[in-house]
């Protein structure tokens, strides 16, 4: 999950409705923090967008180019700790 308290408000509603919350553009800041937590927690349902009425909302570029860089942060993060890992092995096995 991407930091979400430094958003703007724009790239938060755009979010929020990827999460799944139900009419982001009518919610405030905290209102939409609260229930973007909830819904990643598990402990709230997301809504389903199934109405086809008004104009469809643009994907937010700064929100996929942010969910990008966390991802490539975690897989480093990620990588680093199975190679220490198989070092430490490496290394008690060769004792």
């Amino acid at each position: 999950m991407i930091d979400v308290s430094n958003l703007r408000i724009y790239e938060l509603r755009d979010y929020a409705r990827l999460v799944g919350v139900k009419a982001p553009t009518t919610k405030v800041r905290a209102q939409l923090i609260e229930e973007i937590n909830l819904i990643s927690c598990g402990e709230l349902k997301p809504c389903e967008n199934l109405s086809s009425k008004g104009r469809k909302p643009s994907n937010s570029f700064i929100i996929e180019e942010k969910t990008k860089d966390f991802l490539n942060r975690e897989l480093n993060d990620l990588k680093k700790e199975v190679c220490e890992k198989i070092d430490a092995l490496y290394n008690k096995i060769n004792q």
